[in-house]
């Protein structure tokens, strides 16, 4: 007989990403593994989460290790949880707890047929709402026709409201992955009538209850991706019987209607590329029909969104699609890319430039690189500048500026950058056209720019003087810089003096105390000996503590009638 093969912690642990591996051994060691049992070579368990209902938990073993692993929360697909990393640990490290179980299989085949009818009868009484499994068709092959409306009522018992309690979802989905299970089981078998009819059943059912639902965690729209895929391989394996290829596409149709509906179904790319890829001529003109009866008419925002998305479930390329019936798809459907790409392969670039003009300025730079690709960069250059100048787009002024390079227009290039300059002022942009613009940049309002460019290439004494310079401007009354108070910006470049340029600090901070004392009150006292506190500190680095003496006597006399002052400079200790 099988026997689950050993494991090491080191073997679970690389199943499992660090933070998914430390959860789980703390689920493991507070006990939230739960009916943990031996079947065979799986491993089955509950698990205690954040939901109202336990995760179900199961690992099947082959001879080298393990072969599948799965759980119903959320990110459970694979088996690379924390609720997974937690029952193996369990199995690791206490074996002994777990129920083994007879193998399924081996228990059911030695029973005879009372003994299976009498067991069936015993379960159904103790959950009668399994009565339902009763009609459903087994996966085998089977000559007998399969009734759709059988999974119908299966999958409507499992969405039944009236049961319904908040969190279900995850266990419902579960359920529905296994009845997916089936419809995969069918699909090998190539038995694409009931593998589509399951996958149908289950994709409308949920669809008609979704909004009933708190599907937060996207629990049941990935179980319609599941049906997607399952209706798209029926699709391509099923050549012969046209009724039900109708039927595959109707319902695949009807899922991305769905997905038009709720905004936030993200298959808006997959099923286009399948229909389109995988239907026939005369398939593609029933899918027509069933695109113009759902698109939503011309509007803004969402509405054309839907348009140009409905749109691109139509063939465009094919023995029966002419150039016209191209251009009228694409018109009627918001497909504007395509419409101009056509319209220049065909020659007819004063048409291409009306509908180009006519977008949003979105969508104006990939029909600018269209034009380019068609070899108009004249046109596509126009394009922009004349919406440029219209909507003041920072993207399209690097769009052209990267044109310019491109053509080796070094001056145009330039002319651009120092237009970035003087929208979006910053040191990357200065860096660019630095002889260009430091004039510019030498404006009151832009001072402090040249400042922080000078503190980044180590220009102490250039940072001094251009702190001075504004310093001495506050000092005047004349306008703060736009990045900021220039007495701020004097700080921090004496800051940066100070271990290098102490002369030049001592300045800054005499300044920017003296500042502060001409705000006559208190406050500004209190900050004011703050700084002197520093510049005597710099004096005596210098061993120049005469100076200081000077300094702070000639201070005191400018402002002896100040006796607030006196009190501050006396509390700073910087006066007996």
């Amino acid at each position: 007989m099988d026997t689950i093969p050993q494991l090491s912690e080191q073997t679970i642990r690389a199943r499992f990403d660090p933070q998914s591996w430390q959860r789980g051994r703390q689920y493991a060691r507070d006990g939230m593994i739960t009916h943990a049992r031996t079947q065979g070579m799986t491993l089955k368990a509950d698990c205690i989460g954040s939901q109202p209902q336990p995760y179900r938990v199961e690992v099947t073993f082959s001879g080298k290790g393990i072969a599948t692993a799965a759980c119903s929360c959320p990110v459970g697909d694979g088996g690379h949880c924390k609720h997974t990393a937690a029952l193996l640990l369990i199995w690791l490290e206490r074996p002994e707890t777990f129920v083994v179980l007879e193998a399924m299989d081996a228990a059911l085949e030695r029973r005879d047929k009372a003994e299976l009818i009498a067991l069936i009868t015993q379960m159904l009484q103790r959950h009668p709402d399994l009565d339902i499994l009763l009609e459903m068709p087994n996966s085998e092959p089977s000559p007998k026709p399969v009734n759709p409306a059988v999974y119908r009522r299966q999958i409507a018992k499992l969405l039944d409201r009236e049961q319904y309690q908040w969190g279900n979802e995850i266990g419902i989905g579960w359920d529905l992955h296994k009845m997916i299970d089936t419809g995969n089981a069918f699909l090998r078998q190539r038995n694409y009538e009931a593998a589509t009819g399951l996958y149908a059943s289950v994709a409308a059912e949920i669809m008609e209850q979704y909004e009933s639902f708190d599907d937060e965690e996207g629990t049941l729209l990935h179980v319609i991706e599941m049906c997607v895929v399952g209706l798209g391989n029926c699709l391509k394996g099923e050549k012969g019987r046209t009724d039900l290829r109708e039927e595959i596409i109707e319902a695949i149709f009807g899922i991305f209607s769905f997905g038009m509906e709720w905004g936030d179904f993200d298959l808006d790319e997959s099923i286009p590329d399948l229909l389109v890829r995988h239907t026939t001529t005369d398939e593609q003109r029933l899918l027509t029909e069933w695109v113009y009866t759902h698109m939503p008419p011309r509007t803004h925002g969402y509405m054309d969104y839907q348009r140009r998305a409905y749109g691109a479930l139509l063939q465009l390329e094919g023995p029966t699609v002419d150039d016209a019936t191209f251009l009228r798809i694409c018109r009627e459907t918001g497909r504007t890319q395509e419409l101009v790409d056509r319209l220049l392969a065909l020659g007819r670039e004063d048409e291409a430039i009306t509908e180009a003009e006519a977008t949003d300025d979105r969508e104006l730079l990939p029909m600018a690189d269209l034009f380019l690709r068609h070899g108009l960069p004249e046109i596509a250059e126009r394009l922009v500048r004349d919406r440029f100048a219209r909507t003041d787009d920072i993207g399209m002024l690097h769009w052209l500026k990267a044109q310019a390079e491109a053509r080796g227009d070094t001056g145009c290039a330039l002319d651009l950058t120092v237009h970035l300059l003087h929208r979006q002022p910053s040191l990357v942009t200065y860096q660019e056209v630095r002889p260009e613009t430091v004039a510019f940049l030498k404006q009151p309002k832009l001072r402090s720019v040249l400042i922080d460019v000078a503190l980044n290439e180590g220009e102490i004494d250039e940072a001094i003087t251009l702190a001075l310079d504004a310093a001495t401007a506050l000092s005047f009354g004349a306008e703060q810089t736009i990045y900021g108070h220039g007495a701020d910006r004097t700080l921090v470049v004496a800051q940066a003096a100070e271990a290098t340029r102490p002369r030049g600090a001592l300045a800054l901070y005499q300044h920017h105390a003296e500042q502060l004392i001409a705000g006559r009150n208190r406050e500004s006292y209190r900050q004011a000996c703050i700084y002197l506190v520093k510049v005597r500190e710099l004096y005596d680095g210098l061993d120049e503590y005469e100076r200081w003496e000077r300094y702070l006597s000639g201070l005191r006399e400018k402002h002896r009638t100040l006796r607030a002052l006196k009190e501050e400079m006396a509390a700073a200790g910087l006066v007996d």
